[in-house]
């Protein structure tokens, strides 16, 4: 863990960095002017400014991912992963994963448990930076942060700029992504599912009105299937309103290229481990993996989601519940807005994980409801923005006019975030092996 002063150091890093960038174009304009046109400085200087929220959530990310990364232990399923990933470095066995010697395995060798995308990002990054856990991790790491980004723009998509700010720095720090195991700072398979899954609904979303993009949702389903197959099916749960509220937008033949497409990404693999190993892929991928989690409890519903579930998102149980009350009203209101709709659809997607795994299944891994993590951090986000303008009008009101700009509200996000990287305690797996 790092101490309370380089923490600092970092946060007055990014500060002054945000600062250069979003307040001071004037004297980049002047170190700049020597080599370029002032033309070509001002396009520079505009492109920085918008993205400007991006790459301050990536920067700030990398801080606290990246930080202390190898050090909590590693988990069963991750030694489980990075053995079969440094397999496919070592012995080339890419394209049907191999574990020997592993009493957790159903038959032996072969492991046809999940489809091989996650060991394959896993095996690249120990190509490149060598067989060690922190590569093994890595990939997981940048899928958090490219992550983070995608719920800044479903945000600022959905709601505005500072709503995408908000929720892009508030994903970053719920624990079931930042402190929790088989999540964004571990090798395992379930940041990918959320992050592809998560594209998946957004692309259908911005699809109502550009096509093309339902072609790309296909492909995002496809790679979420491709992480940790049939628990994909929750995002088509998700997606199923959306597409029966606007089946008139949708282009018929956008929809046929879209599952086209994802078919051409799950069929080839799955097509060739079946062809392969017809009895092992069988018994592992169905049996073991869907049939035998199935649901065997004598009761209707599995309490255990439903009772843990407030202890895996943490303190931001309480501004999502804000959110989710500034949605209903606005649901009230305006009944048939599009903002409407896209505040059912956070709302939907939160019940969905819940709701499945608790009557599907009778297991105890709360890590199957990490996917509610998304609207969780959109909500919360929508729940900051909704008391930042009762505080601009209060203060309006009795002093002056106030408005916190995009830039202030990047700023503070960063330095809220770091400031909770810094207090987090050490991460769960370090807790329940008793290392400190």
């Amino acid at each position: 863990m790092q101490s309370i002063f380089e923490w600092h150091d970092f946060g007055h890093l990014i500060i002054i960095s945000l600062e250069a960038t979003l307040q001071y174009p004037a004297q980049l304009l002047l170190l700049l002017s020597d080599s370029l046109s002032y033309p070509d400085i001002a396009t520079h200087y505009m492109n920085m400014k918008k993205h400007a929220p991006e790459i301050s959530i990536l920067i700030v990310g990398a801080i606290g991912y990246l930080i202390d990364l190898g050090l909590h232990p590693i988990a069963a399923d991750e030694s489980i992963y990075t053995t079969i990933s440094r397999q496919m470095v070592t012995e080339g066995y890419w394209l049907i994963p191999h574990l020997p010697n592993h009493p957790a395995i159903v038959d032996g060798v072969i492991f046809l448990e999940k489809p091989p995308l996650v060991f394959w990002f896993q095996a690249v990054s120990m190509a490149i930076f060598g067989p060690s856990l922190v590569a093994a991790r890595f990939p997981s790491v940048l899928a958090s942060l490219v992550l983070a980004v995608v719920v800044y723009r479903m945000g600022r998509s959905l709601y505005s700029e500072r709503v995408g700010i908000a929720s892009g720095f508030v994903f970053l720090v719920v624990p079931a992504v930042y402190w929790h195991s088989h999540a964004g700072r571990t090798a395992t398979t379930d940041i990918f599912l959320l992050l592809f899954g998560a594209l998946f609904v957004w692309l259908l979303w911005e699809g109502r009105s550009r096509p093309r993009l339902v072609v790309w949702a296909g492909v995002a389903g496809g790679l979420a299937v491709m992480s940790k197959q049939v628990a994909a099916v929750q995002f088509l749960l998700v997606a199923l309103p959306l597409l029966a509220v606007y089946r008139n937008e949708y282009s018929l033949p956008a929809l046929g290229k879209g599952i086209a497409a994802g078919l051409i990404v799950i069929v080839p693999w799955n097509l060739y481990a079946y062809l392969s190993f017809p009895d092992l892929y069988l018994n592992q991928m169905i049996i073991e993996q869907v049939l035998s989690r199935g649901s065997g409890s004598s009761t209707l519903i599995n309490m255990y989601f439903l009772r843990r579930w407030p202890y895996y998102i943490g303190p931001f149980l309480l501004p999502a519940s804000i959110g989710i009350a500034s949605v209903a009203v606005t649901a009230y209101r305006e009944r048939a807005s599009v903002k409407a709709h896209a505040g059912l659809l956070l709302v939907w997607w939160l019940v969905v994980p819940i709701a499945l795994f608790s009557l599907v299944t009778s297991t105890t891994l709360i890590h199957y409801l990490l996917p509610t993590a998304v609207p969780i951090a959109l909500l919360s986000g929508l729940a900051a923005v909704r008391v930042t303008a009762l505080f601009e009008r209060v203060i309006s009101e009795r002093w002056r006019e106030t408005y916190i700009s995009s830039d202030v509200y990047t700023i503070l996000g960063a330095l809220i975030t770091l400031a909770l990287f810094a207090v987090y305690p050490a991460h769960q797996a370090i807790r329940a092996s008793g290392m400190s």
